[in-house]
């Protein structure tokens, strides 16, 4: 019976994960570098590198982006956040009241906004 009980579980834990990385489209996940040869900045400088990597995390999303700058500092930024216009924290990055949020504008296609906080 407790053995019965464990396995429903499992099962149950992994049908809400899927149901919740249901809710992105699978083209948004992944891990993208940036081609800076065929890529512009506006206003510049252009970056040497960037790898951004977003992962399911719960009802939402997680991204890391590692960059490194055209004065050759590099960065970690973190943020998990979800399609539902709530600002959340960006870690890593020098402003510390950086924020934010995201906004599901179709199937294939978000918006987001940047905030410096205060």
């Amino acid at each position: 019976m407790r053995h019965l009980l464990i396995a429903s579980l499992v099962v149950l834990g992994g049908m809400s994960t899927v149901s919740a990385a249901d809710k992105i489209n699978p083209a948004f996940l992944g891990t993208w570098k940036l081609n800076s040869a065929k890529s512009k900045a506006d206003p510049g400088p252009m970056v040497k590198s960037q790898t951004v990597t977003i992962e399911p995390q719960g009802d939402g999303f997680t991204i890391t982006a590692d960059t490194e700058n055209a004065d050759g500092t590099k960065s970690h930024t973190v943020r998990t956040a979800a399609f539902d216009g709530k600002e959340v924290s960006v870690q890593g990055t020098t402003n510390p009241n950086a924020k934010e949020l995201y906004t599901r504008i179709g199937d294939r296609s978000l918006k987001r906004a940047e905030s410096a906080g205060k």
